[in-house]
């Protein structure tokens, strides 16, 4: 994540980034637990529709977690929420997030099924052979 950049290449992102996993893994117990609460503060940035922060957040939790289901549903959300015909990537994460077993009782599955619907509505170049793949 992190915008697709490898940051291990870069010394000064990569120290940065393992001094934030030191730090937050140290005040809050584990990264997992950092994860969680980086991702409900990410939730909570995208309810007032600030999605660069949020977007910031969930990359946070990624680094902290990257099998936390819920850092892929916040990034899938942002895509679909954010309105600029992404449905399709926002898709993609949805997948990532199913693919890691999320809890069933938070709304990710409606929201998985509104996403996979957008995505074949807006994406004309899908055969309906293709679509029905993609989103079956």
């Amino acid at each position: 994540m992190c915008g697709g950049i490898d940051r291990s290449t870069f010394p000064e992102l990569k120290a940065g980034d393992e001094k934030f996993i030191s730090d937050v893994t140290a005040q809050f117990g584990s990264r997992e637990r950092a994860s969680a609460l980086w991702v409900n503060y990410g939730f909570k940035l995208l309810k007032q529709n600030n999605y660069g922060m949020a977007t910031r957040r969930f990359d946070q939790a990624w680094l902290l977690d990257p099998t936390n289901a819920e850092v892929y549903w916040g990034f899938s959300t942002v895509l679909h929420d954010r309105d600029r015909g992404e449905e399709c990537e926002a898709m993609r994460m949805m997948d990532k997030t199913l693919t890691l077993n999320p809890a069933t009782y938070q709304g990710i599955y409606p929201d998985a099924g509104q996403i996979v619907t957008l995505c074949a509505i807006r994406d004309k170049t899908l055969s309906p052979e293709h679509a029905s793949k993609e989103n079956g």
